[in-house]
Protein backbone atom coordinates (compact mmCIF):
# COMPACT_ATOMS: atom_id res chain seq x y z
CA UNK A 1 0.00 0.00 0.00
CA UNK A 2 2.97 2.34 0.63
CA UNK A 3 4.36 1.46 -2.59
CA UNK A 4 1.95 3.96 -4.65
CA UNK A 5 2.20 7.35 -2.87
CA UNK A 6 6.76 6.56 -2.56
CA UNK A 7 6.34 6.13 -6.37
CA UNK A 8 4.28 9.16 -6.71
CA UNK A 9 7.30 11.21 -4.23
CA UNK A 10 10.05 10.26 -5.74
CA UNK A 11 8.51 11.35 -9.49
CA UNK A 12 7.43 14.66 -8.00
CA UNK A 13 11.12 15.02 -6.52
CA UNK A 14 12.48 13.98 -9.64
CA UNK A 15 10.09 16.89 -11.83
CA UNK A 16 11.07 19.77 -9.53
CA UNK A 17 15.00 18.34 -9.89
CA UNK A 18 14.59 18.44 -13.55
CA UNK A 19 12.69 21.56 -13.66
CA UNK A 20 15.33 23.50 -11.50
CA UNK A 21 17.91 21.89 -13.18
CA UNK A 22 16.69 23.01 -16.74
CA UNK A 23 16.19 26.53 -14.68
CA UNK A 24 19.81 26.43 -13.81
CA UNK A 25 20.98 25.74 -17.45
CA UNK A 26 20.81 29.07 -18.97
CA UNK A 27 22.55 30.92 -16.06
CA UNK A 28 25.03 28.26 -15.92
CA UNK A 29 26.01 28.67 -19.46
CA UNK A 30 26.06 31.87 -19.29
CA UNK A 31 28.16 31.94 -16.06
CA UNK A 32 30.93 29.40 -17.69
CA UNK A 33 31.27 31.42 -21.58
CA UNK A 34 32.08 34.13 -19.60
CA UNK A 35 34.58 33.15 -16.84
CA UNK A 36 36.16 30.98 -19.96
CA UNK A 37 35.74 33.91 -22.40
CA UNK A 38 38.08 36.07 -19.54
CA UNK A 39 40.56 33.79 -19.41
CA UNK A 40 40.84 32.98 -22.72
CA UNK A 41 41.40 36.50 -23.32
CA UNK A 42 43.92 36.57 -20.65
CA UNK A 43 45.95 33.56 -22.03
CA UNK A 44 46.21 35.34 -25.26
CA UNK A 45 47.20 38.29 -24.64
CA UNK A 46 49.39 38.46 -21.25
CA UNK A 47 50.60 34.68 -21.98
CA UNK A 48 50.72 34.51 -25.92
CA UNK A 49 48.57 32.13 -26.77
CA UNK A 50 48.34 32.35 -30.41
CA UNK A 51 45.81 30.55 -32.68
CA UNK A 52 44.07 31.03 -35.87
CA UNK A 53 40.20 32.32 -35.61
CA UNK A 54 39.03 28.71 -36.24
CA UNK A 55 41.04 27.52 -32.98
CA UNK A 56 39.96 30.31 -30.91
CA UNK A 57 36.23 29.67 -31.24
CA UNK A 58 36.67 25.81 -30.72
CA UNK A 59 38.98 26.38 -27.96
CA UNK A 60 36.06 28.56 -26.16
CA UNK A 61 33.30 27.01 -27.08
CA UNK A 62 35.11 23.36 -25.96
CA UNK A 63 36.05 24.65 -22.47
CA UNK A 64 32.68 26.19 -21.93
CA UNK A 65 31.01 23.28 -22.81
CA UNK A 66 33.44 21.39 -20.08
CA UNK A 67 32.57 24.30 -17.65
CA UNK A 68 29.04 24.29 -17.90
CA UNK A 69 28.37 21.28 -15.37
CA UNK A 70 30.69 22.99 -12.99
CA UNK A 71 28.92 26.33 -12.90
CA UNK A 72 25.74 24.87 -12.79
CA UNK A 73 27.40 22.72 -9.75
CA UNK A 74 28.60 26.34 -8.38
CA UNK A 75 25.15 27.96 -8.89
CA UNK A 76 23.05 24.80 -7.23
CA UNK A 77 25.33 24.66 -4.23
CA UNK A 78 26.21 27.96 -4.09
CA UNK A 79 22.97 29.41 -3.80
CA UNK A 80 21.64 26.75 -1.29
CA UNK A 81 24.76 27.70 0.69
CA UNK A 82 23.84 31.24 0.76
CA UNK A 83 20.21 31.82 0.59
CA UNK A 84 18.90 34.49 2.86
CA UNK A 85 22.06 36.61 2.15
CA UNK A 86 21.98 39.93 -0.76
CA UNK A 87 22.39 39.54 -4.14
CA UNK A 88 25.91 40.44 -3.98
CA UNK A 89 26.27 37.81 -1.14
CA UNK A 90 25.29 35.13 -3.28
CA UNK A 91 27.65 36.48 -6.07
CA UNK A 92 30.39 36.20 -3.88
CA UNK A 93 29.65 32.66 -2.74
CA UNK A 94 28.71 30.99 -6.13
CA UNK A 95 32.17 32.54 -7.00
CA UNK A 96 34.15 31.15 -4.60
CA UNK A 97 32.32 27.95 -5.04
CA UNK A 98 33.14 27.65 -8.80
CA UNK A 99 36.93 28.74 -7.60
CA UNK A 100 36.63 25.59 -5.68
CA UNK A 101 35.66 23.74 -8.33
CA UNK A 102 38.08 25.03 -11.01
CA UNK A 103 41.18 23.98 -8.84
CA UNK A 104 40.85 20.07 -9.45
CA UNK A 105 38.74 20.45 -12.62
CA UNK A 106 42.25 21.90 -14.35
CA UNK A 107 43.96 18.79 -14.44
CA UNK A 108 41.14 16.95 -16.37
CA UNK A 109 41.07 20.12 -19.01
CA UNK A 110 44.48 20.07 -19.25
CA UNK A 111 44.73 15.77 -19.88
CA UNK A 112 42.08 16.92 -22.44
CA UNK A 113 44.08 19.68 -24.03
CA UNK A 114 47.02 17.90 -24.08
CA UNK A 115 45.41 14.64 -25.87
CA UNK A 116 43.32 17.44 -28.34
CA UNK A 117 46.14 20.42 -28.74
CA UNK A 118 49.24 19.79 -30.39
CA UNK A 119 51.07 22.67 -30.31
CA UNK A 120 50.92 25.99 -29.82
CA UNK A 121 48.20 26.04 -26.80
CA UNK A 122 48.34 27.69 -23.06
CA UNK A 123 48.44 25.12 -20.99
CA UNK A 124 50.71 21.71 -19.89
CA UNK A 125 49.39 19.07 -18.48
CA UNK A 126 51.22 19.14 -14.83
CA UNK A 127 51.11 16.79 -11.58
CA UNK A 128 51.37 17.76 -7.50
CA UNK A 129 52.02 21.31 -6.81
CA UNK A 130 52.43 22.96 -10.15
CA UNK A 131 48.70 21.44 -10.94
CA UNK A 132 47.53 22.62 -7.69
CA UNK A 133 49.29 25.99 -8.82
CA UNK A 134 47.89 25.69 -12.22
CA UNK A 135 44.28 24.77 -10.75
CA UNK A 136 44.67 28.03 -8.64
CA UNK A 137 46.01 30.66 -10.82
CA UNK A 138 43.17 29.55 -12.89
CA UNK A 139 40.35 29.63 -10.05
CA UNK A 140 41.80 33.34 -9.24
CA UNK A 141 41.86 34.57 -12.86
CA UNK A 142 37.98 33.05 -13.23
CA UNK A 143 36.98 34.86 -9.97
CA UNK A 144 37.90 38.28 -11.14
CA UNK A 145 35.15 38.28 -13.97
CA UNK A 146 32.40 35.90 -11.51
CA UNK A 147 31.18 38.58 -9.41
CA UNK A 148 29.83 40.63 -11.86
CA UNK A 149 28.42 38.00 -14.17
CA UNK A 150 26.55 36.70 -10.99
CA UNK A 151 24.90 39.68 -10.42
CA UNK A 152 23.46 39.41 -14.25
CA UNK A 153 22.66 35.24 -13.95
CA UNK A 154 20.75 36.07 -10.50
CA UNK A 155 19.30 38.91 -12.10
CA UNK A 156 17.92 36.74 -14.66
CA UNK A 157 17.07 33.77 -12.24
CA UNK A 158 14.79 36.26 -10.68
CA UNK A 159 12.52 36.96 -13.83
CA UNK A 160 9.61 35.54 -13.65
CA UNK A 161 9.71 33.18 -17.10
CA UNK A 162 6.30 31.80 -16.69
CA UNK A 163 4.24 33.30 -18.93
CA UNK A 164 4.61 33.81 -22.85
CA UNK A 165 5.57 37.13 -22.48
CA UNK A 166 8.37 36.35 -19.87
CA UNK A 167 9.31 33.55 -22.34
CA UNK A 168 9.78 36.18 -25.34
CA UNK A 169 11.54 38.01 -22.95
CA UNK A 170 14.26 34.95 -22.35
CA UNK A 171 14.25 34.18 -25.71
CA UNK A 172 15.14 37.65 -27.18
CA UNK A 173 18.11 37.90 -24.03
CA UNK A 174 19.25 34.16 -25.29
CA UNK A 175 19.58 35.65 -28.94
CA UNK A 176 21.35 38.74 -27.75
CA UNK A 177 24.05 37.42 -25.56
CA UNK A 178 24.36 34.46 -28.63
CA UNK A 179 25.48 37.40 -30.63
CA UNK A 180 27.56 39.27 -27.83
CA UNK A 181 29.44 36.13 -27.60
CA UNK A 182 30.35 35.41 -30.85
CA UNK A 183 31.45 39.07 -31.16
CA UNK A 184 33.55 38.18 -28.16
CA UNK A 185 35.20 35.25 -29.98
CA UNK A 186 35.70 36.44 -32.83
CA UNK A 187 37.34 39.56 -31.29
CA UNK A 188 39.89 37.82 -29.14
CA UNK A 189 41.12 35.87 -33.00
CA UNK A 190 41.35 39.43 -34.17
CA UNK A 191 43.19 40.54 -31.25
CA UNK A 192 46.05 37.29 -31.03
CA UNK A 193 46.11 38.48 -34.92
CA UNK A 194 46.91 42.14 -34.30
CA UNK A 195 49.49 40.34 -31.51
CA UNK A 196 51.08 37.94 -33.97
CA UNK A 197 51.42 40.90 -36.50
CA UNK A 198 52.87 43.11 -34.36
CA UNK A 199 55.38 40.93 -33.51
CA UNK A 200 55.87 39.44 -37.04
CA UNK A 201 57.09 43.08 -37.83
CA UNK A 202 59.76 43.27 -35.95
CA UNK A 203 61.65 40.82 -37.45
CA UNK A 204 63.51 41.10 -40.76
CA UNK A 205 60.70 42.76 -42.94
CA UNK A 206 57.64 40.64 -41.19
CA UNK A 207 59.22 37.63 -43.29
CA UNK A 208 58.88 34.29 -42.20
CA UNK A 209 62.03 33.04 -40.36
CA UNK A 210 64.26 29.89 -41.32
CA UNK A 211 63.58 27.26 -38.21
CA UNK A 212 67.24 26.15 -38.49
CA UNK A 213 68.25 29.67 -39.12
CA UNK A 214 66.59 30.86 -35.88
CA UNK A 215 68.12 27.43 -34.03
CA UNK A 216 71.08 28.74 -34.50
CA UNK A 217 70.89 32.27 -33.69
CA UNK A 218 69.68 30.82 -30.38
CA UNK A 219 72.35 28.59 -30.10
CA UNK A 220 74.97 31.09 -29.91
CA UNK A 221 73.33 33.64 -27.76
CA UNK A 222 73.70 30.55 -25.11
CA UNK A 223 77.37 29.89 -26.71
CA UNK A 224 77.94 33.63 -25.90
CA UNK A 225 76.52 33.48 -22.07
CA UNK A 226 78.74 30.60 -21.40
CA UNK A 227 81.62 31.86 -23.77
CA UNK A 228 82.00 35.44 -22.15
CA UNK A 229 80.67 33.13 -18.19
CA UNK A 230 83.71 31.19 -18.26
CA UNK A 231 86.15 34.00 -19.39
CA UNK A 232 85.15 36.14 -16.27
CA UNK A 233 85.73 33.49 -14.33
CA UNK A 234 89.40 32.99 -15.77
CA UNK A 235 89.68 36.85 -15.33
CA UNK A 236 88.41 36.98 -12.12
CA UNK A 237 90.07 34.11 -11.08
CA UNK A 238 93.58 36.24 -11.83
CA UNK A 239 92.22 39.06 -11.41
CA UNK A 240 93.00 40.08 -15.07
CA UNK A 241 93.12 43.84 -16.19
CA UNK A 242 90.12 42.71 -18.75
CA UNK A 243 88.13 42.07 -16.13
CA UNK A 244 85.67 45.08 -16.60
CA UNK A 245 85.25 44.90 -20.17
CA UNK A 246 84.41 41.07 -20.28
CA UNK A 247 81.57 41.65 -17.77
CA UNK A 248 80.24 44.36 -19.68
CA UNK A 249 80.18 42.06 -22.48
CA UNK A 250 78.61 39.34 -20.91
CA UNK A 251 76.00 41.70 -18.90
CA UNK A 252 75.53 42.83 -22.83
CA UNK A 253 74.63 38.68 -23.78
CA UNK A 254 71.98 38.95 -21.22
CA UNK A 255 70.38 41.78 -23.32
CA UNK A 256 71.23 40.24 -26.51
CA UNK A 257 68.62 36.89 -25.38
CA UNK A 258 66.03 39.27 -23.89
CA UNK A 259 65.91 40.74 -27.09
CA UNK A 260 65.21 37.60 -28.95
CA UNK A 261 62.39 36.85 -27.03
CA UNK A 262 60.80 40.29 -28.14
CA UNK A 263 59.57 39.25 -31.46
CA UNK A 264 57.41 36.77 -29.67
CA UNK A 265 56.46 37.63 -26.83
CA UNK A 266 56.65 41.39 -26.64
CA UNK A 267 59.09 44.00 -25.07
CA UNK A 268 58.01 43.42 -21.37
CA UNK A 269 58.76 39.85 -21.55
CA UNK A 270 62.27 40.31 -23.57
CA UNK A 271 63.10 43.18 -20.48
CA UNK A 272 62.29 41.01 -17.54
CA UNK A 273 63.80 38.06 -18.68
CA UNK A 274 67.28 40.00 -19.30
CA UNK A 275 66.57 41.80 -16.09
CA UNK A 276 66.48 37.85 -14.56
CA UNK A 277 69.71 37.09 -16.32
CA UNK A 278 71.54 40.20 -15.38
CA UNK A 279 70.84 39.00 -11.82
CA UNK A 280 71.60 35.21 -12.86
CA UNK A 281 75.45 36.76 -13.64
CA UNK A 282 75.51 39.14 -10.82
CA UNK A 283 74.89 36.56 -8.37
CA UNK A 284 77.67 34.15 -9.83
CA UNK A 285 80.21 37.00 -9.33
CA UNK A 286 79.33 37.41 -5.88
CA UNK A 287 79.75 33.74 -5.54
CA UNK A 288 83.34 33.93 -6.85
CA UNK A 289 83.60 37.07 -4.65
CA UNK A 290 82.70 35.59 -1.62
CA UNK A 291 85.00 32.08 -2.87
CA UNK A 292 87.91 34.12 -3.02
CA UNK A 293 87.67 36.05 -0.34
CA UNK A 294 87.54 32.69 1.74
CA UNK A 295 84.00 33.79 3.24
CA UNK A 296 82.22 30.56 3.25
CA UNK A 297 78.97 32.20 4.84
CA UNK A 298 78.93 34.72 2.02
CA UNK A 299 79.50 31.83 -0.94
CA UNK A 300 76.46 30.05 0.67
CA UNK A 301 74.06 33.02 0.90
CA UNK A 302 74.95 33.79 -2.62
CA UNK A 303 74.49 29.94 -3.86
CA UNK A 304 71.10 30.23 -2.45
CA UNK A 305 70.40 33.71 -4.48
CA UNK A 306 71.43 32.00 -7.53
CA UNK A 307 69.74 28.83 -6.97
CA UNK A 308 66.54 30.66 -6.05
CA UNK A 309 66.85 33.36 -9.60
CA UNK A 310 67.18 30.26 -11.39
CA UNK A 311 63.96 29.05 -10.50
CA UNK A 312 62.41 32.28 -10.65
CA UNK A 313 64.07 32.47 -14.42
CA UNK A 314 62.40 28.27 -14.97
CA UNK A 315 59.14 29.64 -13.60
CA UNK A 316 59.12 32.96 -15.93
CA UNK A 317 59.69 30.98 -19.08
CA UNK A 318 57.10 27.93 -18.38
CA UNK A 319 54.40 31.21 -18.00
CA UNK A 320 55.63 32.35 -21.02
CA UNK A 321 55.42 28.99 -22.86
CA UNK A 322 53.50 26.33 -20.99
CA UNK A 323 52.94 23.69 -23.28
CA UNK A 324 56.70 23.50 -24.83
CA UNK A 325 58.64 24.49 -21.95
CA UNK A 326 57.24 22.35 -19.01
CA UNK A 327 58.66 23.54 -15.71
CA UNK A 328 59.97 20.49 -13.96
CA UNK A 329 62.01 20.54 -17.39
CA UNK A 330 63.34 23.97 -17.46
CA UNK A 331 63.89 24.05 -13.64
CA UNK A 332 66.54 20.62 -14.45
CA UNK A 333 67.78 22.56 -17.17
CA UNK A 334 68.97 25.42 -14.93
CA UNK A 335 69.79 23.48 -12.33
CA UNK A 336 72.36 21.46 -14.52
CA UNK A 337 73.41 24.41 -15.72
CA UNK A 338 74.17 26.05 -12.12
CA UNK A 339 75.79 22.82 -10.91
CA UNK A 340 77.91 22.56 -13.82
CA UNK A 341 79.05 26.40 -13.86
CA UNK A 342 79.75 26.41 -9.98
CA UNK A 343 81.85 23.70 -10.49
CA UNK A 344 83.83 24.59 -13.44
CA UNK A 345 84.40 28.23 -11.28
CA UNK A 346 85.74 25.90 -8.21
CA UNK A 347 87.89 23.99 -10.49
CA UNK A 348 89.15 27.25 -11.84
CA UNK A 349 89.89 28.82 -8.28
CA UNK A 350 91.63 25.99 -7.41
CA UNK A 351 93.99 25.67 -9.85
CA UNK A 352 92.88 22.45 -11.25
CA UNK A 353 92.83 23.29 -14.64
CA UNK A 354 92.10 20.24 -16.82
CA UNK A 355 89.20 19.58 -14.51
CA UNK A 356 88.34 22.92 -15.28
CA UNK A 357 88.48 22.76 -18.81
CA UNK A 358 86.79 19.35 -18.72
CA UNK A 359 83.81 21.43 -16.48
CA UNK A 360 83.32 23.64 -19.23
CA UNK A 361 83.09 20.92 -22.26
CA UNK A 362 79.59 19.68 -19.93
CA UNK A 363 78.81 23.13 -19.68
CA UNK A 364 78.78 23.49 -23.30
CA UNK A 365 77.11 20.80 -24.47
CA UNK A 366 74.00 21.35 -21.61
CA UNK A 367 73.51 24.99 -23.15
CA UNK A 368 73.19 23.62 -26.46
CA UNK A 369 70.44 21.35 -25.09
CA UNK A 370 68.87 23.92 -23.54
CA UNK A 371 68.82 26.17 -26.78
CA UNK A 372 67.39 23.89 -29.04
CA UNK A 373 64.94 23.15 -25.77
CA UNK A 374 63.81 27.09 -26.01
CA UNK A 375 64.03 27.54 -29.70
CA UNK A 376 61.85 24.42 -30.22
CA UNK A 377 59.55 25.61 -28.23
CA UNK A 378 59.41 29.03 -29.85
CA UNK A 379 58.69 27.12 -32.93
CA UNK A 380 56.00 25.08 -31.79
CA UNK A 381 54.41 27.84 -29.82
CA UNK A 382 54.35 30.37 -33.13
CA UNK A 383 54.29 27.82 -36.12
CA UNK A 384 53.00 30.90 -38.33
CA UNK A 385 56.14 32.98 -38.24
CA UNK A 386 58.15 30.27 -39.43
CA UNK A 387 58.41 28.97 -43.23
CA UNK A 388 57.55 25.33 -43.00
CA UNK A 389 60.26 22.65 -43.57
Amino acid sequence: MTKEPTRVAVQRWGSTAVQKGRRLLLPAFILAFGVVLWEHLYHTLYLGYSETLAGHATHVLRDTALAVPLAAGALAAGLWLTRGLSRAGQAIGVSLMLGLLLVPATGVHDRLDSVLVTAGHHHEEGTGLLQLSHGLSDALIAMTVAPPLLLFVLWLLSRDSSGVAGRAIRTRMVTNLAAAMLLAVFAIGGASADQMGVAAASTSGGALQNRIAFNQQMRKLWEDHITWTRLFIVSDAANLPDLSPTANRLFQNQVDIGNAFKPFYGDTVGNQLASLLHDHIALAAQIIAAAKAGDSAGVASASAAWYANANQIAAFLNAANPQNWPLDQIQAMMKSHLDLTLQEAVDRLNGNFTADIADYERVHLEILGMADFLSNGIIAQFPAKFAPM
